[in-house]
């Protein structure tokens, strides 16, 4: 029996040491070795999420990483180890960075995903991080789609803004004010009547297939008559013009006619909005603004041959200047479609809807328990752990009780129906016949040992004056027997009170860890006088592990506590039918001795 309860207490203690290595159990295969870290980036366009209702390839992603999302700590310093992968686990996606700053941790990433699905919520794409022989990966051109002949991120310090596509039809000439603050990063202020960006035109612009204009701007206070975007050939043109703070596009052909679709509502000054024109030859003009269909005509002839320079934020004799900022300004030789655009204005706009960074899995580990274990366990605080080392000392003591009381009662009922076969067959109750060394483990037989002890004086005495047992001598057995059977009681029963403390202080400690940690969490955003859900989550995730740790000590000691007390309760019975059974044998061989 010694032997038993001391490898019980080994399984457990092993158990124990296991469990946090299956919680970080792998799950799934790791794309490269070379790479610590990686975290997986979900995507949701069901209607709760970005709402696309087609498919859509090629779309460049933007990514923003700040201290709530990502631990830049465990990246190189200019993010060049930072990898893509799809969910398959092998296939690179292309990237660039258009801003790195471990400083402020603040990142701006622009990944290419060949595609996104409609209405789903179940796609997703790792990102990898965390090695620091890495070399640079980034792809800028590659990012985009041979489509887009223009995208001007628009962060530059100083001189003339640079396209991102493998085009690279750079501006030739800027005039304006870069660097200052914009919504994705930095952009451009128009200011002066002359400002504007100039892009030469190139063979790539060749609009024949379609037409598409998009940017991020912000009005000044009345600006009422200004050109967005203007190019122009022999006799036709496309304008893009806000009249009274309302946008308008127009197109000439190359024969001379001319559309020009009705103007959209208001747009907002001081406010940044998404706006995209698209044009389809012998098909229509739209106008979208905040991904919404604002307005649209029909166009009924070909696209007009732009054979002039193409200016941005002016009209082309710069005498309509736009005054306000820009920012992310993309040019494509095809109509994108209404859910591209969409997904672009709830990808880049401040309220994200598209996707989810989640948690921190470190190489040596994998999969959803990672995510949020290892996440959790960097936001514990010290009054968080103590709670929680007491909890695991609490559990393992349960434990430890919970299986080795288990154990000892299936040893006592199996000797127990072995004794009683065994002492059924005797006809005289006081033959102990080798029983002690048999059933050691046997409650009962020591029950019926002290019996017999007991009636060894009794015997003794019947025998020498030749009468019968009495009812006094009865009693007196009965008295030992029974201090027996409360002292054989108090055995079974020992130790189980650690499991009505754990049953009913384990959840109480885990609430006093929570509630600790949570006011902890809400005094500390006090201090700092912000307040958001990347600061607060991490907080409260980890003040309620301490009620799931205290859970987790109680739900097993409440089963286990139950098991042991149901059998017990048979244990106890059985014992007390024994010591009825053997006084009904006394009086029956005693009772009329002669």
């Amino acid at each position: 029996m010694k032997n038993i309860l001391k490898y019980t207490y080994l399984l457990i203690i092993t158990l124990y040491l296991l469990v946090p290595v299956a919680a970080f159990a792998d799950a799934g295969e790791w794309w490269n070795d070379a790479w610590e870290y990686r975290q997986k980036i979900s995507f949701d366009t069901t209607a709760s999420g970005a709402d696309t209702k087609e498919n859509i390839n090629d779309f460049p992603l933007l990514l923003k990483l700040h201290s709530g999302n990502f631990n830049f700590a465990n990246a190189k310093d200019d993010g060049t180890d930072i990898r893509f992968v799809t969910s398959d686990g092998t296939t690179l996606l292309k990237h660039h960075i258009e801003r790195y700053d471990t400083i402020d941790e603040m990142a701006l990433i622009w990944i290419r995903l060949t595609r996104v699905s409609a209405d789903t919520a179940t796609e997703y794409i790792w990102m990898y991080y965390g090695n620091n022989d890495a070399a640079g990966g980034q792809d800028i051109a590659g990012t985009y789609a041979v489509d887009q002949v223009l995208v001007m991120h628009l962060d530059e310090i100083e001189g003339n803004p640079k396209d991102a596509t493998a085009y690279k039809n750079n501006a030739a000439k800027f005039k304006g004010g870069l660097g200052l603050p914009s919504i994705i990063g930095t952009g451009a202020t128009i200011s002066a009547v002359d400002d504007a960006v100039t892009v030469a035109k190139s063979p790539s612009m060749d609009f024949s297939s379609g037409f598409t204009f998009s940017s991020w701007i912000r009005a000044n206070e009345g600006v009422t008559d200004a050109v967005l975007f203007s190019m122009a050939g022999d006799t036709g043109e496309i304008k893009i013009a806000v009249e009274n703070s309302m946008v308008y596009c127009t197109v000439t052909s190359d024969t001379g006619t001319v559309v020009t679709t009705e103007k959209t509502t208001g747009i907002s000054p001081m406010t940044w909005q998404h706006l995209c024109v698209t044009v389809v030859p012998d098909g229509r003009i739209t106008i979208t603004l905040d991904g919404i269909e604002s307005t649209w005509s029909d166009m009924k002839f070909s696209m007009p041959l732009l054979t002039g320079n193409m200016v941005i934020g002016n009209s082309i004799d710069s005498s309509k200047p736009f005054l306000g900022d820009m920012d992310e300004i993309r040019v494509a030789k095809s109509a994108k479609s209404q859910s591209y655009i969409r997904l672009s204005y709830n990808t880049e706009g401040p309220v994200a809807k598209f996707l989810v960074v989640e948690g921190e899995q470190i190489n040596e580990g994998g999969g959803m328990p990672v995510f949020y274990l290892g996440a959790i366990v960097k936001e514990i605080s010290l009054d968080g752990w103590i709670v929680i080392i007491l909890l695991i000392l609490f559990a393992i003591a349960s434990w430890i009780i919970i299986i080795s009381k288990g154990v000892s009662l299936f040893y006592i009922e199996k000797e127990n129906r072995q004794f009683m076969e065994y002492y059924l067959k005797k006809e005289n109750p006081l033959v102990k016949s080798g029983s002690e060394d048999e059933f050691d483990n046997s409650p009962i037989c020591r029950l019926n040992k002290a019996g017999c002890d007991n009636m060894q004086g009794i015997i003794k005495r019947i025998s020498g004056d030749n009468k019968g047992i009495t009812q006094k001598d009865i009693n007196r057995i009965r008295t030992f027997l029974d201090e027996g059977f409360i002292r054989e009681e108090q055995k079974l029963n020992s130790l189980v009170v650690v499991l009505t403390m754990a049953i009913s202080g384990g959840p109480f400690l885990g609430l006093l860890g929570t509630v600790w940690g949570v006011m902890n969490t809400f005094a500390a955003m006090a201090e700092a006088g912000e307040a958001n859900i990347m600061a607060i989550a991490p907080g409260v995730a980890s003040a309620l592990s301490t009620t799931v740790f205290g859970l987790i000590v109680a739900i097993p000691a409440l089963f286990g506590y139950n098991y042991i007390a149901s059998k017990v309760k048979g244990v106890t019975a059985e014992m007390d039918i024994f010591i009825e059974k053997f006084i009904l044998k006394i009086e029956e061989v005693y009772g009329d001795y002669k």
